[in-house]
Formats: C-alpha cells, sequence, structure tokens
C-alpha cells in the first residue's frame, strides 16, 4: 500500500506531466514554415555543400545552424511531416539537457545526493514553468527553423557547461574525454545564434575563475576552439551583406534616432505602473 509520502510524490509527477504534455502533444500539429521552405529549396539549388557557402558568403556566419537548417532539413527531402518528429525531440532533448547540467552542478560540483531521476524530475519542472510563461513559444518550441537558431544553440550551452563541471570536478581520468566531448556543443553555442554567442561568453570567463588549476588545460582548449569557431562566424562577408541589406545606406537613415528616441520615451511611459 502506497503511503501518504509515496502518495503525494505521485501526485505531484503525474501534475507535473500534465502540465508538460500539451506542449509536447502540439507538436503533432506542426506544418513547415516559410523558411523551412526557403532553405530546403536552396539546398537542392546550390546542392549540400554550395549551399553552406552560399549562406556564408550572401547571408549569415552561423554555419552550424545552416547546416542544420538546410542539409537536415526534413522539407529538403519532400518529408513535410519531419517537423512534427524534429519538435517532439526537441523538447525532450531540452528536457535531458537541463535535467544533465543540474546533475553535475549539483551532484559533481556540490557533492549533494541528487540521482539522475531527481534531476528528471527538477529539470521537468524548469521546463514546465518556461513553457507555461512564455507568451508565445511558436519559434522556439514548434518552428523548425526557429527551434534551430534559437533552441538548439541553448541546448548545446547547457551540454558544454554540464561537461565543464565535471571536468572540473569530476572523476580524474576521464578529464580529457569529457573536454573533447564539450567542444562541439560549444562550437554549437557560439555559432549557432549570437544571443547565445553573447550567454556563453561570461559562462566562459566565469569557469576560467572557478575551475581547478588542474583543469586549466581543458579551459584554454574551450577557448582556442571557440575562438576559432566565433572568429570565422563573425567574419564572414554574409553578414555584412546581410545587414547591408536591411540597414540600406541612406542620407536619411542617420537621423533614425530623432524618430527612435521619442517613440522609445513614449514606449517606456506607457509601460511604466500606473500612480
Amino acid at each position: 500500500m502506497l503511503t501518504t509520502s509515496r502518495l503525494r510524490t505521485l501526485f505531484l509527477r503525474l501534475s507535473l506531466l500534465l502540465a508538460l504534455a500539451p506542449f509536447l502533444m502540439l507538436t503533432a500539429y506542426n506544418q513547415p514554415f516559410f523558411d523551412d521552405f526557403r532553405n530546403a529549396y536552396w539546398t537542392r539549388a546550390h546542392g549540400m555543400w554550395g549551399v553552406q557557402e552560399w549562406l556564408f558568403q550572401t547571408w549569415t556566419g552561423r554555419f552550424t545552424s545552416t547546416f542544420f537548417m538546410t542539409v537536415l532539413n526534413p522539407v529538403t527531402y519532400g518529408w513535410l511531416g519531419g517537423v512534427k518528429l524534429v519538435a517532439a525531440v526537441f523538447f525532450v532533448l531540452q528536457w535531458a539537457s537541463i535535467a544533465h547540467l543540474l546533475r553535475a552542478l549539483l551532484h559533481t560540483v556540490l557533492r549533494v545526493a541528487f540521482s539522475w531521476g531527481a534531476a528528471f524530475w527538477s529539470a521537468g519542472l524548469l521546463l514546465a514553468l518556461f513553457c507555461n510563461a512564455a507568451p508565445a513559444p511558436f519559434s522556439f518550441l514548434y518552428w523548425f527553423c526557429g527551434a534551430i537558431a534559437y533552441r538548439l544553440p541553448l541546448i548545446g550551452l547547457l551540454n558544454f557547461t554540464a561537461l565543464a563541471l565535471r571536468v572540473g570536478w569530476g572523476p580524474g581520468p576521464h578529464k580529457w574525454r569529457y573536454a573533447a566531448l564539450a567542444c562541439g556543443p560549444l562550437v554549437l553555442a557560439l555559432v549557432g545564434n549570437e544571443l547565445t554567442l553573447v550567454q556563453a561568453l561570461p559562462v566562459l570567463a566565469l569557469l576560467g575563475f572557478a575551475l581547478p588549476r588542474a583543469a586549466r588545460p581543458q579551459w584554454w582548449l574551450w577557448v582556442a576552439v571557440g575562438g576559432v569557431a566565433a572568429a570565422v562566424a563573425t567574419v564572414a562577408p554574409g553578414n555584412w551583406a546581410r545587414a547591408r541589406a536591411m540597414a540600406p545606406d541612406d542620407a536619411l537613415h542617420a537621423y533614425r534616432w530623432l524618430v527612435l528616441w521619442p517613440r522609445t520615451a513614449y514606449s517606456a511611459v506607457l509601460f511604466s505602473p500606473a500612480p
């Protein structure tokens, strides 16, 4: 017979699953969107590897994101329903990545008795809070290209941080193995999206400050690999071509602040608390 404590735990876990279930079930209604078709068309027009060079030269330096959006795009192969599966897999990967980080932080670094089961349910709680608080989760959760650009780099950053913590405070014989594995998600985080690049920089800095001295060689490996990857992405001609296309060289463009500043002040007044 179940005790009161076990019944309470079962009820809490069931409630958590019920809170997450609608977001996972909604992946069954996914359909390809504009950029999904456009990237598939470009891939067919330029070829699997030709499209990578073409996008790097004309549009963006996110060479990891563009690879997933083109070569690994289900629409490229005419599998329109594949975006449903990708969204569901990403949902599970997000959950697992949060659990991985929590387990590494609490069990490996802080030496707290924190099982994988506890990490799983704790990560589910965090994911449920995020999903139910996000006002418009379409781009992050469901849209294929949106998930590639915004969600996959975040998954990379979570797993890089977890692996880095294992390098610093985990078992000695496996430090270089974890360090090498961490390079993949680090590059994904730095190059997949500029926002995650900005987030990854303080993470690297904090690791450089907090990691034990014995883990410094591995930290320098990440700095070198991440620096090269970020530099390649930054100098991509496509970045500057897109900037020119989206902000044309217009004589009146220099006076845009005359419009932006008043609008900013007006918006601040509207959103300020009423007296």
